[in-house]
């Protein structure tokens, strides 16, 4: 790891403004499933390859912030700056691009608009609890955790 923190790399899923949920199916690509959500998404949402979510047994699920829209199935790198915790423990990384033609100054959670934080609060509250937010520091630890559990697969 470098001063910048670990640099991954995203597929995304869900690209930022979208309000039908999209997922990947190995025998159809990608396809919307019900249900649609309740309104849209206000950043880029995909998964980090390699890794496992302790809480789900799928990828760890990350949110990227000043990128976007994209399309489902676009990869490219990008950098933990936070974490947002839900009671669950299905927490989910918040992630800036780390590009050749974009690399954010954003280095944690606490230099992101608070109402960015807001939006993308709100957006969970009809579905889960949530515990609030973490720094980078947290998102590499815990990040640490589902790269061991996905090299484990």
């Amino acid at each position: 790891m470098d001063d910048t923190g670990a640099i991954l790399e995203v597929v995304i899923e869900n690209p930022l403004g979208t309000t039908r949920r999209i997922l990947h199916d190995p025998e159809r690509g990608w396809v919307e499933v019900e249900p649609t959500f309740s309104g849209p998404i206000p950043v880029e949402y995909g998964h980090l390859p390699g890794t496992c979510n302790p809480a789900d047994g799928d990828a760890a699920d990350v949110m990227v912030i000043g990128w976007g829209p994209t399309f489902p199935g676009y990869r490219y790198p990008v950098r933990p700056i936070g974490l947002l915790l839900r009671a669950d423990g299905d927490h989910k990384v918040l992630a800036v691009p780390h590009t050749s033609e974009f690399i954010s100054p954003l280095q944690d959670v606490a230099e992101v608009d608070p109402e960015l934080l807001h939006r993308i609060e709100e957006w969970f509250r009809p579905y889960f609890v949530l515990l609030g937010w973490r720094d980078a520091r947290w998102a590499e630890e815990w990040l640490g955790v589902c790269r061991v559990l996905g090299e484990e697969r």
